[in-house]
């Protein structure tokens, strides 16, 4: 009985720490997800007790290059060397509170820095570049993103000893402290082909400039003393229409930065390997992006609609008091379907040809989250008193 119950509990641990990744409600490309850190073991999903504390970094990187339009890969684009690159590197400094065992509550500040190279927003006149090549040039923003508080509630006892899984549920708040009016130059775009200093594309903004608010769950099932099953469900809710970041786009519907929902879906399946002490692996698939419309709120201005759906592996580590967690998804279908403004514009000027934008995303992401708990020592002397009596 022993020997089954402290099974548990580590297997209990590893399994959080598989869940690490889902804090990675990301951009992949020029879908313009913002940087935001949801539900996992660092944050609110940690198994802390009263007045324990949890620190967590989060690191995750993508490089996107190939444009979709629906469902169709575009790969002229690639072939002629004008598509749009995007690089994101991406921090997260997370600090988990303990309220008791089944409740606590997470602060998330991210930080990010962003590249984007294209040919179209740069002028792309040849006569402008003394080799008489088209011009690639490159914006760049880097800064605070949207901040984000939330609280998580375990929905059973984390500490039967009999549990064979567990469920968590949580309702966040999403703070527009993110720049998402962020400007950089843009060369030989002025009216007499002069350099200009304006607002940089919306995938690499720093914020969205809304409210918003988040509910969210996950969970997981032993099949036995090795394999368990987990998911994670995320949806970002975001009530206010538009901003007033210019995007200076030809579609007049287009002519502000739409404020857009986000979502995520995962599951999958972690195992537990007795040969390898704190080591647990993961793959599952995950379902995520931005909707054509919000669930509350009007839909209108420039968003990239967009859906990914990824393989996911993973490798957890967790010793003592040290959580480590990577995860690479590996797209396996990308979508960027017809937005609001495009189905506007096409019902006013198109109706023969409609227009259909399109959106760059990548091929993977690089997901990186190291954490560090801090043990409240008064109540865990109590905490262990109370398990060597359920041990013995």
């Amino acid at each position: 009985m022993k020997i089954d119950y402290i099974f548990y509990r580590s297997a209990l641990l590893m399994i959080l720490c598989t869940l690490l990744s889902y804090q990675q409600v990301h951009a992949q490309g020029c879908v313009g997800l913002r940087s935001i850190t949801t539900n996992n073991s660092v944050q609110g999903s940690a198994l802390l007790d009263k007045g324990d504390l949890q620190f967590g970094m989060g690191y995750r990187f993508f490089h996107s290059y190939k444009h979709f339009r629906g469902t169709e890969h575009e790969i002229i684009r690639e072939d002629l060397g004008n598509n749009v690159l995007n690089e994101v590197n991406a921090f997260d400094l997370l600090i988990t509170y303990g309220i008791n065992k089944q409740w606590n509550i997470t602060a998330d500040l991210p930080y990010s820095f962003n590249w984007r190279s294209s040919l179209y927003e740069h002028g792309n006149y040849p006569d402008n570049d003394p080799d008489g090549t088209d011009i690639r040039r490159s914006t760049n923003t880097n800064g605070i993103n949207d901040v984000r508080l939330t609280v998580n509630r375990w929905l059973f006892d984390t500490y039967r000893e009999d549990a064979k899984g567990n469920m968590n549920i949580g309702f966040g708040i999403k703070a527009p402290t993110g720049d998402y009016a962020a400007m950089d130059t843009f060369y030989y775009k002025g009216s007499d082909g002069q350099n200009v200093y304006r607002e940089v594309d919306q995938s690499i903004q720093l914020g969205d400039g809304g409210w918003g608010f988040s509910l969210e769950a996950q969970g997981f099932t032993a099949f036995s003393d090795a394999l368990f099953g987990y998911f994670n469900v995320f949806y970002m809710f975001s009530p206010m229409d538009t901003n007033d970041a210019a995007t200076y786009r030809s579609n007049p519907y287009e002519a502000f930065q739409s404020i857009p929902d986000q979502f995520l879906v995962r599951f999958g399946l972690t195992y537990v390997s007795p040969d390898l002490p704190g080591f647990a692996f993961n793959t599952g698939l995950r379902f995520e992006g931005i909707p054509v419309e919000d669930a509350i709120g009007e839909s209108n201005g420039f968003r990239r609609p967009g859906k990914t759906v990824s393989v996911e592996p993973g490798v957890s580590y967790e010793r003592n008091n040290h959580i480590f967690s990577l995860n690479v998804p590996i797209a396996l279908y990308r979508n960027r379907p017809m937005s609001v403004a495009d189905q506007q514009y096409n019902i006013e000027f198109a109706p023969e040809e409609p227009r259909h934008g399109d959106a760059a995303f990548a091929d993977y992401l690089i997901s990186f989250v190291y954490s560090y708990r801090l043990f409240n020592k008064k109540n865990h002397g109590m905490m262990e008193e109370s398990l060597e009596d359920i041990l013995n």
